[in-house]
């Protein structure tokens, strides 16, 4: 074992990197499986822990990972970073607009549901069943994963499809992408470089302009390795359930999780980002059960984003599950 320290990146989010560097430990500690620690030299916050030369991509691509170094005495040796990008990050960055959840935020919540994970797959597929503009969908293709997105919201839907047109076209990659039935679905499938696209080494994006609660028939059975999801906080946006806006979170969970479910591979993991003060821990917990799941992370990630929004991530896991 080695002592590690990874410099945890600045955050552009003011609020979010105050507690970047506790909920990075918290990740770093959920993925290694043993613990790590934030630690400050000289005024600027790390994460300590110990780890072996085959941690160091875990600990590369942790979500708020900017470098790390090692030990050497009382100097520290810079560690070459194993990123897992294939794309250029401004995938996930360039979009700004007001309600976008935090990309690092997204990408502890992928990171952490991914851990708890058993699927067997050359290429896992990532769910996010309130997808709205895709940053989940853009990280998960970032990283090599194939997507699928649903969001009922048309604007949401449209703001995509213009952006991730004007993305491809801009960065000269290789592509297919069709807009059809009407407006409701984008299908897309991509490669970082022509000798990946030519050898089939793709990702696929497909997004469904639909109803998330009533996915059969839309989505495969068993076509997601991971569901993760921002799920609605209740204060400024609410959730669309049918053709009226909704404002009670754990009413849509309960309403849309058979279908997502139904979705999900044996040995899939759910990951549920949400405001606390909106669906508490335990009323949550309790509707993951009823839908057959147990849950594996709770009361980790707590922080807060305004005073209205409290939040946090739920991992679970289907009972009995392969």
């Amino acid at each position: 074992m080695t002592h590690f320290l990874v410099l945890v990146s600045p955050s552009a989010n003011r609020v979010y990197a105050a507690d970047a560097p506790r909920l990075a430990a918290a990740e770093a500690t959920e993925l290694l499986g043993r613990p790590a620690h934030e630690v400050q030299l000289a005024g600027v916050p790390y994460v300590e822990c110990e780890a072996t030369e085959d941690d160091v991509p875990t600990l590369s691509n942790l979500s708020s990972t900017l470098a790390i170094f090692q030990w050497e005495g009382d100097l520290l040796r810079p560690i070459p970073l194993q990123r897992n990008e294939i794309y250029p990050d401004d995938l996930v960055t360039i979009q700004k607009y007001q309600g976008k959840t935090n990309e690092t935020w997204t990408r502890l919540c992928l990171n952490v549901t991914a851990a708890h994970a058993t699927t067997r797959t050359a290429k896992r597929t990532v769910m996010d069943p309130m997808c709205g503009r895709g940053t989940t969908l853009n990280l998960a293709m970032l990283l090599g994963y194939n997507a699928i997105g649903v969001d009922v919201d048309k604007r949401d839907f449209e703001a995509y499809d213009v952006f991730i047109k004007t993305w491809l076209r801009s960065h000269r990659l290789k592509h297919t992408i069709a807009t059809t039935h009407r407006g409701t679905r984008l299908d897309l499938e991509t490669a970082c470089d022509k000798d990946a696209f030519k050898a089939g080494d793709t990702q696929k994006v497909t997004y469904l302009r639909t109803d998330t609660t009533a996915l059969d028939g839309v989505v495969p059975k068993a076509s997601a390795d991971l569901i993760v999801t921002d799920t609605p906080y209740g204060v400024l946006h609410g959730s669309h359930a049918g053709r009226e806006l909704s404002r009670a979170p754990l009413e849509l969970l309960d309403a849309a999780l058979p279908a997502w479910l139904r979705t999900l591979k044996a040995g899939g993991a759910i990951g549920l980002s949400y405001n606390r003060h909106v669906a508490p821990t335990d009323d949550l917990e309790q509707l993951l059960e009823r839908h057959g799941l147990q849950v594996v992370v709770r009361d980790t990630f707590r922080h807060r984003v305004d005073a209205s929004i409290d939040r946090d991530l739920m991992v679970g896991v289907p009972v009995g599950r392969n």
